[in-house]
């Protein structure tokens, strides 16, 4: 049972610009040429338990219109215990992988998620500075 819960977005993208946002705020950017693989993580973005809101922009590389067919994106939000050791990390979103290679020329490609939190360490500050 995970106790301490940290919240950690991995993602891979290659042939492609992406940002990253979770609850309307942009959590990663990267344009850059080749393969990008990163995780980071999410707690501060997170303010109340429940459902959060995630939201993957994918876009051409600089110099570009329209995004390449080669382009491939994979997300997914895990969480890990943040204190206890050999407590294994859960997926708590399906992995979403996305393919242009039979999609129309895109210029822009938006793709919405939620994921639930039952709370974090940003949330359990919060409390404490309101006290």
């Amino acid at each position: 049972m995970i106790k301490n819960p940290i919240y950690t977005a991995e993602l891979m993208a290659s042939g492609c610009s992406v940002e990253v946002s979770v609850n309307g705020i942009a959590t990663f950017i990267s344009s850059e040429e080749g393969t990008v693989s990163v995780d980071w993580d999410l707690n501060l973005l997170i303010l109340k338990k429940g459902v959060q809101n995630l939201t993957l922009m994918v876009k051409p590389l600089k110099g570009e219109t329209l995004i390449r067919k080669k382009a491939i994106v994979r997300i997914q939000i895990v969480i890990r215990e943040g204190v206890e050791e050999y407590v294994p990390q859960e997926v708590i979103t399906d992995k979403v992988e996305i393919s242009f290679l039979e999609k129309k020329d895109l210029s822009v490609f938006i793709h919405t998620n939620t994921f639930s939190a039952e709370g974090s360490p940003a949330i359990k500050g919060l409390r404490i500075m309101k006290k």
